[in-house]
C-alpha cells in the first residue's frame, strides 16, 4: 500500500513521494508490456490454427506455459498499482488455468468457467448440473460445439453475431442425448426438464425432433433423423427412440456421409409453427442454372385443386455469391392467376407499392433472397466450407433460420469434373492484370478471399448501418469495431497490428482481414466492388472470379490431428473477448471468462487507476515538481516518471523550489511535447478577454465547486491554486488541466506498439451558463469524434477513448487535443444559439487545416 507518511513516522518527502509515483507507473509499464506479449502469443495460436504454422504439442504446452505466466504477471502488478483491489482475479485467473491444464491432459472442453445458466454441460454430468444438457439453443457457446454439436453451435452464433432470426429450440448435447439413453434416474431427470422446458415454449402444440450423430469436434458423422409432429408429453419417449435407432443406423453405416468417427450424438427439438414459405439453401453449388451461386429453394402449399395443380410451388433463384448478392437468374413455375401467394397478392394483380404495375408470380422478393444469401456466407466462413441452410418466412415476411449443416454437395476441383471449365486451381492472383490492383501490403490477420460493396467505418458506426456481407474499410484497427465484423464478408484498415482484440474476434468469426494497408481509405470508394485477397495482403478492383472460385477443403481448415483439435479447444479458453465494455454491469473480475478477458480488463482498470491518480492519491499535491516554461496563461507543473525530462547542467536529478523554470526544449516526453504542440498552435489560444454576464459569473461559480470540479476528477484545493500537473515518462502523459472553470484530463499511452496506444479525454466545466456550457460540451464531442474518438456525453462532461493507434496518427490526435483545449478555453461564452456552435466547430476545422498545412511545409 502507499500511505501519505513515511514508514519513520513523519511526512513523505518530495523524492520519497515521486519514488512511489515512479513505482506505481512501472507497475503500469509492466502491465503494458505482458499484456502485448500475451496478444503475441495469442496470435501466433490464432495463426498455427489458420495453418501459418507446423506445431506439435510442445508448442501447445510452451504457449499455455508462457501466457499462464504472463497473465498472472499482470494480474499481480494490477493489484501492485491499485493497492490489492482485485484479488478476486487470482482466483478467475487459476481457474482457468486449470481448465487448460484439462485441455492438454486430454480433457473434451475446459468450459467451466465460461458455462453459465443454461448452458451445455461440456464433459457431461461432472461438468454441470443433469439440467444443464438440455437448453435453449441460444445459449449455447461456439466452445461447446463438442458438445452441442455444430448445428446448435452455427446457429447460435449467427443469431449472436450476425443479426439472424432463429428458431425457439432447445437442444439436447452428447451429455444429455447418452444419459437419456443409458435410462436411469438421471435419464429421468433429463426427460422431465425436456418436458418442463418445451411446455414453457408459448405452449407450442407439435415439435420436430432432429437427431445426428457427431464426432469429437462437434461435426456431423453420420446420416441425420428426424422426426415431426410430437407431442410435447411424448418428446422423451421420441428423442430416445429416435436416438437409439440412429446410433444403430450409424453404426452399421460405418457413418455414411460422416466427416469423422462418431463419437456422440446431438439433438435439437424445434417447436413447429406457421411458415408461409419454406426451403433450402446450398452457400456454394458448384453445378446449376448458374456455377459458382447461392442456390435457393422456395416451398409454398399452392391451395389449388390437386387435380389441376401440384398440392407445393416451389421456385429456384440463383443470386450471386458477392455481396450485394444480386440474382443471376430464377425458374418459376406457371402458377393460376387466382392462387395467393404468400404475401396475400394474387399474380398479376396490380399493386400499390410498385405504382401500378403487376404483382409477379415469384415467391420471394430480391431484399429477402439478398439477407439470406448473407446469412450463408456467413455461415459458410464459421464453417470454413459450405453449408446448407434450412429457412423459412414467417407470416410477418421475416425469414427465420431453422438448421444450418456442412454442404453434402461435393465442390469439384478436378478438371475431369467440370469440362467445359478450367479448373479453379487454375484461377489465381498471377492471373490478375496489375491494372486491377488498388492497393497492396499490410499484414495478414484472418486468411481468405472475399469481395462485396466497400463499406467505411468508423467507432460511431452501428451494425444496423452496416449492410451484411459489405467490405469495411477502416482507418485504425480499433476494438469498438469488433460488434461490425460479424456483418461484413472481409475487413482492410489503414492502422493495426495482429495482435489486438479487432484481430482475434476476426479469427474467431472467420473474417478475412488485413490490418495496416497504405492508402485504403484514399483508394476504396463506398459501394465501389472490390476483392480482399487477405493472404496476398492485396485489394483488387470488381470481383475477382478466379480467387472467389478457389475453394479450400474441409479437410485443409479443419485437420483431424489430435494436436489441431487441443489448440482449438484451449483457444476457447484463451482467445474469445467477451468483456469489452467498461460500463456493463458485468465488467468486473467475475466476468472473466479467458485469458483475454483479464488481460483487458487489468488494461482498462490500470489505465483508470492513472487517470484518476488525483482522486486515489491526494498526497500527490506535496512534491515539488519541475515548472515548465509556455510563454502561455498556464502554471504547468511537471513530475517525471521515467525519460520524460533532459535535465541541463547543473540542475541534478533533485529539483528544489529554488530550482530554475524548465524550458520546453528539456521535455522529452513524445505525448507532452504533442499536446503542448497544439495547446501553441498560431491561433489557437485566444487571449481576448471573455464577455461575462452576472448569470455566468454565478453559474459558473456553481459549476466549478459542483459537476466540473467533480466530474474532472479535482480536489478543491487542488482546483483553487490554479496549479496543472503532468506525470510524464518518455511514450507516458498523466495530465490533470485547469483553465478558469474548464477542467481536462488526458491520459495517453504513445509508443511504437500500435496495440498498446490509447489516449483518454475528459472535459468539463465552464463559466457560462448551463446552455451555453452544454452547446461547448456538444463542440467538444464532435470534434473529438471527427478525430476518430468514441465519446460520452453528460451534461458539460464529456469523454472520449482512442486506442490501437500508430505512433503518427495517435501524436496528431494528441496534438489536436491540445489545440482544442486552447481553442475552446472561453468558447461557451459566445455560442448563444446553434448557429455559433456551427461557426465555433467551422473555425476549429479549419484552424487544423490551416496547423496540418504548415505542419507538411
Amino acid at each position: 500500500m502507499w500511505w501519505p507518511f513515511s514508514a519513520r513516522g513523519g511526512a513523505q518527502s518530495p523524492a520519497d513521494t515521486r519514488w512511489r509515483i515512479r513505482a506505481l507507473f512501472q507497475n503500469f509499464r509492466r502491465i503494458l508490456a505482458c499484456n502485448t506479449q500475451a496478444l503475441e502469443r495469442m496470435a501466433e495460436m490464432d495463426q498455427a490454427l489458420g495453418g501459418a504454422y507446423i506445431f506439435d504439442r510442445a508448442f501447445l504446452e510452451a504457449s499455455v506455459h508462457e501466457l499462464s505466466r504472463l497473465v498472472h504477471h499482470v494480474v499481480y502488478n494490477l493489484n501492485a498499482l491499485t493497492g490489492n483491489g482485485y484479488v478476486a482475479l487470482y482466483d478467475r485467473y487459476e481457474e482457468l488455468r486449470g481448465a487448460l491444464g484439462g485441455v492438454l491432459a486430454g480433457g473434451l472442453d475446459g468450459a467451466g468457467p465460461r458455462s453459465g445458466t443454461g448452458a451445455i454441460a461440456a464433459a457431461g454430468a461432472a461438468a454441470g448440473s443433469l439440467a444443464d444438457m438440455v437448453a435453449d439453443v441460444r445459449d449455447v457457446d461456439w466452445e461447446q460445439e463438442p458438445a452441442a454439436g455444430f448445428e446448435a453451435a452455427c446457429l447460435a452464433r449467427l443469431a449472436r453475431h450476425h443479426g439472424a432470426r432463429i428458431a425457439d429450440a432447445l437442444v439436447a448435447g452428447t451429455a444429455g442425448c447418452a444419459a437419456l439413453t443409458e435410462g436411469g434416474k438421471a435419464a429421468d431427470t433429463v426427460a422431465q426438464v425436456l418436458r418442463d422446458r418445451a411446455m414453457r415454449m408459448g405452449g407450442t402444440a407439435s415439435f420436430t425432433v432432429r437427431v445426428c450423430p457427431v464426432d469429437e469436434t462437434g461435426r456431423p458423422a453420420g446420416r441425420e433423423m428426424e422426426r415431426t409432429g410430437v407431442a410435447p408429453d411424448m418428446l422423451p419417449h421420441t428423442l430416445r427412440d429416435a436416438l437409439r435407432e440412429a446410433t444403430g443406423d450409424a453404426d452399421a453405416t460405418g457413418g455414411t456421409g460422416a466427416t469423422g468417427t462418431p463419437h456422440g450424438m446431438a439433438a435439437l427439438i424445434l417447436p413447429e409453427s406457421s411458415l408461409t414459405v419454406s426451403g433450402w439453401l446450398h452457400s456454394h453449388a458448384p453445378m446449376g442454372p448458374v456455377r459458382h451461386a447461392v442456390l435457393v429453394e422456395a416451398r409454398f402449399p399452392s391451395g389449388g385443386d390437386p387435380e389441376h395443380a401440384p398440392p407445393v410451388s416451389i421456385d429456384h433463384y440463383a443470386l450471386s455469391r458477392v455481396h450485394p448478392f444480386d440474382l443471376l437468374c430464377c425458374e418459376i413455375p406457371q402458377r393460376a392467376a387466382s392462387a395467393p401467394l404468400p404475401d396475400g397478392h394474387e399474380p398479376l394483380a396490380p399493386s400499390d407499392s410498385l405504382r401500378g404495375l403487376l404483382r409477379g408470380s415469384a415467391l420471394l422478393e430480391p431484399p429477402f433472397l439478398q439477407g439470406l444469401a448473407g446469412l450463408a456466407m456467413a455461415a459458410e466462413r464459421l464453417a470454413g466450407q459450405p453449408v446448407e441452410l434450412r429457412w423459412g418466412m414467417d407470416p410477418e415476411g421475416r425469414c427465420v433460420l431453422l438448421g444450418v449443416r456442412p454442404s453434402t454437395v461435393r465442390l469439384a476441383t478436378d478438371p475431369q469434373d467440370q469440362p467445359d471449365e478450367p479448373a479453379d486451381s487454375d484461377d489465381n492472383a498471377d492471373d490478375v492484370p496489375a491494372m486491377h490492383i488498388l492497393r497492396r501490403g499490410g499484414q495478414t490477420v484472418q486468411m481468405g478471399v472475399a469481395a462485396g460493396g466497400v463499406v467505411r467505418l468508423t467507432e460511431a458506426t452501428r451494425p444496423e448501418d452496416c449492410p451484411l456481407g459489405g467490405i469495411g474499410v477502416a482507418r485504425a484497427a480499433s476494438p469498438n469495431l469488433a460488434p461490425l465484423l460479424g456483418r461484413l464478408a472481409g475487413l482492410v484498415t489503414e492502422f493495426g497490428t495482429t495482435a489486438g482484440h479487432l484481430a482475434t474476434v476476426a479469427r474467431e468469426l472467420r473474417v478475412p482481414a488485413v490490418f495496416g494497408m497504405p492508402g485504403v481509405l484514399d483508394a476504396a470508394n463506398p459501394g465501389d466492388i472490390v476483392t480482399l485477397d487477405a493472404g496476398g495482403t492485396t485489394l483488387y478492383r470488381d470481383a475477382v472470379e478466379g480467387l472467389l472460385h478457389t475453394t479450400d477443403t474441409d479437410e485443409d481448415l479443419h485437420p483431424a490431428a489430435p494436436e489441431y483439435r487441443t489448440l482449438r479447444r484451449l483457444l476457447r479458453l484463451v482467445a474469445p473477448l467477451d468483456l469489452v465494455d467498461p460500463e456493463a454491469p458485468d465488467f468486473s473480475p467475475a466476468g472473466c471468462r479467458t485469458y483475454h478477458d483479464i488481460l483487458h480488463f487489468c488494461h482498462e482498470m490500470s489505465v483508470e487507476a492513472l487517470i484518476n491518480l488525483r482522486d486515489t492519491r491526494p498526497e500527490l499535491a506535496a512534491p515539488r515538481v519541475h515548472r515548465v516554461r509556455l510563454d502561455l496563461p498556464l502554471d504547468l507543473r511537471l513530475l517525471d516518471v521515467g525519460d520524460g525530462v533532459a535535465l541541463p547542467p547543473g540542475m541534478g536529478g533533485e529539483p528544489t523550489c529554488r530550482d530554475p523554470w524548465l524550458d520546453l526544449s528539456a521535455v522529452r516526453s513524445a505525448p507532452l511535447l504533442a499536446f503542448l504542440s497544439g495547446l501553441r498552435a498560431e491561433g489557437a489560444w485566444s487571449h481576448r478577454p471573455a464577455r461575462l454576464r452576472a448569470g455566468d459569473i454565478l453559474s459558473g461559480l456553481g459549476g466549478a465547486s459542483g459537476s466540473a470540479a467533480n466530474g474532472a476528477g479535482q480536489d478543491a484545493d487542488w482546483a483553487a491554486t490554479g496549479t496543472n500537473l503532468a506525470i510524464a515518462g518518455r511514450d507516458y502523459l498523466n495530465l490533470t488541466l485547469r483553465l478558469g472553470y474548464h477542467f481536462t484530463v488526458l491520459d495517453v499511452l504513445l509508443s511504437d506498439n500500435p496495440n498498446r496506444n490509447h489516449a483518454y479525454f475528459r472535459f468539463a466545466g465552464g463559466m457560462a451558463d448551463p446552455t451555453r456550457r452544454v452547446r461547448r460540451a456538444y463542440l467538444v464531442r464532435n470534434a473529438l469524434e471527427e478525430l476518430g474518438f468514441a465519446t460520452r456525453m453528460r451534461g458539460d462532461m464529456v469523454t472520449g477513448r482512442l486506442r490501437a493507434m500508430e505512433h503518427a496518427a495517435l501524436r496528431d490526435a494528441v496534438a489536436a487535443l491540445g489545440m482544442l483545449t486552447a481553442f475552446t478555453r472561453q468558447v461557451d461564452t459566445t455560442l448563444n444559439d446553434d448557429a455559433d456552435m456551427v461557426r465555433a466547430a467551422t473555425d476549429f476545422r479549419l484552424l487544423r487545416e490551416d496547423a496540418q498545412r504548415q505542419a507538411r511545409g
